[in-house]
């Protein structure tokens, strides 16, 4: 998919989601996080998270010193291992339930960088296969809306990089 296209998708996904889930590759959260994407979201006045998956395969003490240093809410998981997700769960529960009170159903959009596993967190959140998942880049062409259950529905996105950085990342 071309990243323009992924971009508006990915837009188009930020616009209809009620609170957004930034996943990022905890072996590298730094480069696998989107300043700019932030900073649009956050203009918006949606709620934040960030999710660090592959938690597994960094050192605990790191990952939270990290936590302690960011100005946004993180969670650390690991969707393939599948630990952290109840945590992760309840975040999405405690973030959820103030917009509930005016809104029949919260719609959570799960973006970032291309294979950084915010199909797998769906699937493992889900408890079942409900998106398709790949080991290549662009796997994810639109946005799909899932079901976690009767009053909370996930977005998935496809992953995107900044137009920017597009040329670093290929590098």
């Amino acid at each position: 998919m071309k990243q323009r296209k992924a971009w508006k998708v990915v837009r188009e996904v930020i616009d209809e989601a009620d609170v957004v889930v930034e996943v990022v590759d905890a072996r590298d959260p730094i480069g696998t996080r989107n300043r700019k994407l932030e900073r649009l979201i956050q203009e918006e006045g949606k709620p934040l998270l960030i999710v660090m998956n592959k938690a597994d395969l960094v050192p605990k003490e790191w990952a939270e010193q990290y936590k302690r240093k960011s100005e946004i809410p993180v969670v650390f998981i690991s969707a393939r291992e599948r630990k952290g997700t109840g945590i992760l769960r309840r975040e999405l529960k405690k973030l959820a339930k103030p917009l509930l009170d005016e809104k029949e159903k919260v719609k959570v959009a799960l973006i970032g960088y291309p294979n950084v596993g915010k199909s797998t967190i769906i699937n493992t959140l889900k408890g079942k296969r409900a998106v398709g998942t790949a080991p290549i880049p662009g796997y994810t062409k639109g946005k799909q809306l899932i079901r976690l259950s009767k009053r909370l529905w996930l977005l998935d996105s496809p992953g995107v990089v900044p137009i920017d950085d597009f040329d670093e990342l290929v590098i």
